[in-house]
Formats: C-alpha cells, sequence, structure tokens
C-alpha cells in the first residue's frame, strides 16, 4: 500500500520537478535529478520487500494489541498524531545514531534542494530497521493496513517542504513543517544543524528543544560529503566509513558506541 500511494503520487511529483527545473533552472546540477530518481526506484524496490516481513510482525503485534479500533475520523486522527510522533523520533534516530544515518546520509548528500531531493533516499534505509519505529501502532490497536498507509501519506506530504521557494505558509508555519522549517533541517552548518526532525507537524521539535527558525540562508549537504556523486559512492561511503570505525582494534564497547553513537 505504502508504494502503491507514491506511484499514484509520482505523476504529481514528476511534473512539479519538471516544471521547477523549467522555471528555476538554477536550482538543479547536472544529471541530479535523473541520479535522483535512479535512488528512488531502488528504495521503493527495497521498501516493498522490506513490507512483507514488516507486515507479518506488525500482525503479530496486533494480535497482542492493547485496544480494538474501530475505523473512524477520530481512529484516524489519533493515528496520524501517534505516527507522526513516532517519525520524529525516528528521524532524530537516523541523524544522531551512525547505524541509521549511513542510510539516511543519502538523502542529505546533496548541495543542492528542490523537489528532486525528496526522492533522493536509500535502498538501505528500510533494511536497517525503519520499519521497527512503527511497531507501537500496531501493539496500540491500529491495523497494520492502516499503519502502512498513514506511513505513506507522511511521507507524501513531506515532498512539498522541499522547495527553496522562500514565501512563507502562513499560520501554518507555527504547527506544520513546512520549506522554511526543513531547510533548516537539510543545512550542514551551526545553528542549523540537526534541527527540525518533524514529519508534517513541528509541534515535536517545538516541544523538545529541536527547533530553529530559518534565519539566514541555508548552505545544503552534509559534514562529510562523498567523495563522488556515483550512485555506489553515495549509497555505500557512510557504511564504509562506518565499518573502518569499528574495524579498529578497539574494546567492544567503544565498537558498539561507534555503531550506534553519534555520527559526526
Amino acid at each position: 500500500m505504502d508504494t502503491l500511494l507514491l506511484l499514484l503520487a509520482a505523476p504529481i511529483f514528476l511534473g512539479l520537478i519538471l516544471k521547477e527545473q523549467y522555471q528555476h533552472p538554477m536550482r538543479y546540477q547536472k544529471g541530479e535529478t535523473f541520479r535522483n530518481m535512479l535512488l528512488a526506484a531502488s528504495y521503493q524496490l527495497s521498501e516493498w520487500l522490506v513490507w512483507f516481513p514488516a507486515l507479518w510482525v506488525y500482525q503479530l503485534l496486533y494480535q497482542q494489541r492493547f485496544f480494538t479500533l474501530e475505523a473512524g475520523p477520530g481512529t484516524f486522527l489519533l493515528l496520524f498524531v501517534a505516527q507522526d510522533f513516532l517519525y520524529y523520533w525516528f528521524h532524530r534516530c537516523s541523524h544522531r545514531c551512525h547505524w541509521f544515518w549511513a542510510a539516511h546520509v543519502v538523502h542529505h548528500s546533496s548541495a543542492g534542494f528542490n523537489y528532486s531531493t525528496a526522492l533522493r533516499q536509500s535502498l538501505f534505509y528500510p533494511l536497517v530497521g525503519m520499519w521497527l519505529f512503527w511497531s507501537p501502532l500496531a501493539l496500540l490497536g491500529f491495523k497494520p493496513g492502516w499503519i502502512v498507509t498513514m506511513v505513506a501519506l507522511n511521507l507524501a506530504y513531506q515532498f512539498f517542504v522541499h522547495s527553496p521557494d522562500p514565501r512563507s505558509w502562513g499560520w501554518l508555519e507555527k504547527y506544520f513543517n513546512t520549506p522554511s522549517h526543513h531547510r533548516v533541517h537539510h543545512a550542514s552548518h551551526a545553528p542549523y544543524l540537526d534541527q527540525n526532525f518533524g514529519g508534517v507537524l513541528i509541534i515535536w521539535d517545538k516541544l523538545f528543544g529541536t527547533f530553529t527558525p530559518e534565519q539566514s540562508p541555508c548552505r545544503y549537504g552534509v559534514v562529510n560529503m562523498p567523495p563522488k556523486e556515483d550512485l555506489v559512492t553515495v549509497l555505500t561511503h557512510e557504511f564504509g566509513m562506518l565499518l573502518a570505525d569499528i574495524k579498529k582494534p578497539q574494546p567492544l564497547r567503544l565498537r558498539l558506541l561507534r555503531l550506534f553513537g553519534r555520527p559526526y
């Protein structure tokens, strides 16, 4: 369902990318759009394969659910808030834990920022355990199919915040993740580094002290940019650095710290 919804939205995404590239060609680097689309395709294939065992786990957890919830507007509003809350912690963990960052870094390893950046995902992201973060939802009584659908809707929304358009979203800026907030998130320098992790709602960042408003231009990318832009390097560069770190002669405690500690 996740992949199906995103495939249905693909023509809209592609149309907006082509429109932006035509109207603002300076926002795009040569070959970047095609490269980002290839990364998106490999990510979708990986996610499709991972959803089979993930749904099986969700179903097992759902059988042990604490509550039985009926379909309805209130239930889906609750699911939206709960899933977005978990997304915040998943996204924050993806920046603070090297294991998850090794996959997530692909999304940030471009010096540009445009609609096609939203498609720039790693095929390793589902494999490192992204789906585990939604597991509590099944225990709370949300059906596995509902969970997958809500994850897809959350990710689809985030496509639209990958924009350098300086126009404000007005009062929505107070509560929702917007292009302004997400530009800050993609910046690679202080005071913006590791800020604004929200998916749809920005309130989690304000509650947990990770919100910074956009006040000056952002420099996009990551602290340790990959040395080349080919797909293999982009996908594996950070994993190579992580492996080199944990292979160094050191106590197990330090190896685990390298694996699950902060990446930079």
